[in-house]
This record gives structure tokens, C-alpha cells and sequence, in this order.
């Protein structure tokens, strides 16, 4: 008895201390982006509809399986029955198929974007993102359906007469589990990161890559109109001052957002990507199912800390490297805006003139809140207030 005391005092208790926090931060976080892509409608872009889904994976993962594998490492043995050995497992399948599916459509969405503008305008509203939600969480339940047939809750005694139950994978044959891990590590992992990751790819080279090749053509354009006529080449020089102009700030936008995206997936990858691999170790033998040694009880336990730190993680990237998302995160969170919130309703086209910045007045202002861009323009909001300040000083 005195040493198990010990080891809930030197395991159980930093563990328990461990996942408090995280489970707090996920929650918070994913909750206010599930919050704010729902409240304003500035917020409801394609790119961020599907990431408010992601949050609501991540906050699922957070609120059931977290504090199932806690219990199920502080009791040293499964006490919840054989309904829950089976649940616990499938949710935390669905929902990591359900990330990565939905990183993969925003990878794809974005490219598409980038690469066949006009064309992809059709796929990129609102309703056809909630739609692709509908469609990847029902994919993401019917691809995590085999695990329910390969846990298994076993009831034995230990050589002391003690009953023990544990929760097991366990296929009717080895062969069986093989190809569910392989099912699971190369087709529902590998394929879609792989996918994720080649479009991402392609999509670097074009916004980087690509702009001394545009703006050559752009230059060898002007110079033959210039040739043909003058009049014509002062035009189009015009317009493309104008153009460039619009289409800097929007390149310069999506080099952002394509950089937090990669981060996002980076982070996945780091998080998940060891505990997949020690279950497919075990299945083909190379490490044993129960945790013999300390140095293997330890290390699958920084894994499991890993797994479920991924969920915290998003919301916290999202505060740092977009403006908009900060700004809404700000604007949910201060009392003051909260106060403010109740006396100027959201859809009222009455507002104060003297707002301050940070308001759902401002919110509404943001134009470069587009259906293809993830929000990053806070600076706009102050421009164009001075803008209508300098307007009204005129009238």
C-alpha cells in the first residue's frame, strides 16, 4: 500500500496536474474559436469553418477520452467498463481521422485557390464548407469503425486472487490486428499527412516561388503594348499599379496563413506520430503490449501526454500568428467589450463613430475578411476608421 501511495505521489499526481491543464487550455481555446467562427459572420470563411470543425474534434477528444485514460492510468487497470473500452477507442480514432482529413481539404482548398482562382470560386461558400464538415465527420466515423472490432475487456486474476479487468486489442487473429494497423498507420495516417503535405508543397512554391515568374510576364506584357501603342502601355502600366497593389497584401496574406497551417500540421505530425508508431511495433511484435520496464511505462506516457496536448495547441497558434483570431479572442474574453457587446447588438447598423478598435464595430469593418482567406487584417480596421474619421472631419 505504502508503494503505491508513492507512485500516485511521484506519477499520478504531475500527471494529473499535467492533463488538468491542458484539458483546461483545449477547452478554453477551442471553445472560443468554435465561439467566434459562430457569432460573427465576418469569422465564417471556408478555411475557418473547417477549423472551428477541428476544434470540435480536439475539444471532443479533450472532454471524453482525456479523462478516461487518466482513470484508466490512476486505477492501474480498466474500471469502466466494457462500453467505454470500446467508445474510448473509437472516438480517439474518429477524431484523429477527422483532423487530418480536415487539414488535408483545407491543404487541397487552399492550392486550388492559388493555382485555379475562377475555377474554385464555386467550391469555396459557406454552405459547400459545411457541407465538406458533414461529409468528414461522417467519413471520419465510418473509416474508425473496424476498431470496434478489435477491443476486447479481459477479466483475469492475478496470482494473488486479485480480479483485474483491462482493456485490449484484441482481433479474433494476429493477422487480423497487422492489417488494422497497417489500415490505420499507412492509409488512414501516412496517405492523408503525405497528401496534406505535397500540397502544401506545391503551394509554397507558388506564392514563393512564383512571383518572379509573374512579374516577368507582367513586364515583358506592358513592354509589347508599349510598343504597339503608347496610350494603351500607359494604361495598362496604371492598372497594374493597381492590381499589384491589391494582389501584394493578399499574396503577403496567404504566405501567413499557409505558414500557420504548415505549423498546425507539423505539431500533428510531432504529437501523434510516436503513438501510432509504438502500436505498430506491438503488433508486429517488436514491443510488448504491457509496460514491463520502467523505461517503456515512461515513455508511453510522455506519448499519451503528447497525443492529447496536440488538442490545446491549435487555438494557442491561431492567438499568435492571426491578427483577426486575437482580435475576436480579445473581443469574446474582455468584460469591457462584453458590456459593449450588450448595448450595440452585432447586426446593428447604428453604432458609435468613436468605437474603440477593438469592437464588434470593428469586427464588421474588417473587409479583408474573405471566404478564401483565413482573417489577418486588423491593420485595415484602424485604416479605414481614420479613413471615415478624415470623412466626416470634411462633411
Amino acid at each position: 500500500m505504502q508503494l503505491l501511495r508513492i507512485a500516485l505521489v511521484h506519477d499520478a499526481l504531475p500527471l494529473g496536474i499535467w492533463y488538468g491543464l491542458v484539458l483546461i487550455l483545449g477547452a478554453t481555446g477551442n471553445s472560443l474559436v468554435i465561439t467566434v467562427v459562430i457569432r460573427y459572420r465576418k469569422m465564417r470563411s471556408f478555411t475557418n469553418i473547417l477549423l472551428a470543425s477541428m476544434s470540435t474534434a480536439d475539444l471532443l477528444i479533450l472532454l471524453f477520452c482525456l479523462p478516461v485514460q487518466y482513470c484508466k492510468y490512476l486505477s492501474h487497470s480498466w474500471i469502466m467498463g466494457a462500453f467505454l473500452c470500446v467508445a474510448f477507442h473509437y472516438v480517439e480514432l474518429m477524431t484523429m481521422i477527422c483532423s487530418l482529413m480536415t487539414m488535408t481539404t483545407i491543404s487541397i482548398q487552399r492550392y486550388a485557390a492559388v493555382a485555379f482562382p475562377m475555377k474554385s470560386m464555386s467550391f469555396r461558400s459557406k454552405k459547400r464548407a459545411l457541407k465538406t464538415v458533414l461529409v468528414t465527420w461522417l467519413l471520419s466515423a465510418l473509416l474508425a469503425v473496424p476498431i470496434l472490432f478489435g477491443q476486447e475487456l479481459e477479466v483475469y486474476k492475478t496470482p494473488k486472487n486479485v480480479t483485474v479487468s483491462w482493456c485490449w486489442r484484441r482481433f479474433s487473429d494476429h493477422y487480423w490486428e497487422k492489417i488494422f494497423v497497417l489500415y490505420q498507420f499507412v492509409i488512414l495516417y501516412l496517405g492523408p499527412f503525405a497528401t496534406t503535405a505535397i500540397s502544401y508543397l506545391l503551394l509554397i512554391q507558388r506564392l514563393y516561388f512564383g512571383e518572379a515568374n509573374s512579374l516577368l510576364q507582367e513586364n515583358v506584357s506592358a513592354r509589347s503594348v508599349g510598343n504597339a501603342n503608347g496610350s494603351t502601355a500607359e494604361h495598362q502600366q496604371t492598372y497594374q499599379a493597381k492590381s499589384s497593389r491589391r494582389f501584394c497584401p493578399r499574396r503577403e496574406q496567404s504566405k501567413k496563413v499557409t505558414k500557420m497551417l504548415v505549423i498546425i500540421l507539423l505539431l500533428f505530425f510531432v504529437c501523434w506520430t510516436p503513438t501510432l508508431v509504438d502500436e505498430f511495433l506491438v503488433a508486429f511484435d517488436y514491443l510488448c503490449h504491457t509496460s514491463p520496464t520502467t523505461t517503456l511505462k515512461y515513455m508511453r506516457m510522455i506519448f499519451a501526454i503528447m497525443k492529447f496536448s496536440n488538442s490545446c495547441i491549435n487555438p494557442i497558434v491561431y492567438a499568435f500568428m492571426s491578427n483577426s483570431f486575437r482580435t475576436t479572442f480579445i473581443i469574446v474574453c474582455n468584460p469591457l467589450c462584453l458590456k459593449r457587446r450588450h448595448s450595440l447588438p452585432v447586426d446593428s447598423r447604428t453604432h458609435n463613430r468613436r468605437d474603440s478598435p477593438i469592437s464588434e464595430r470593428s469586427l464588421r469593418l474588417h473587409s479583408d475578411i474573405r471566404p478564401t482567406e483565413l482573417l489577418d487584417g486588423a491593420q485595415s480596421v484602424f485604416r479605414k476608421q481614420r479613413l471615415m474619421k478624415v470623412k466626416y472631419a470634411k462633411n
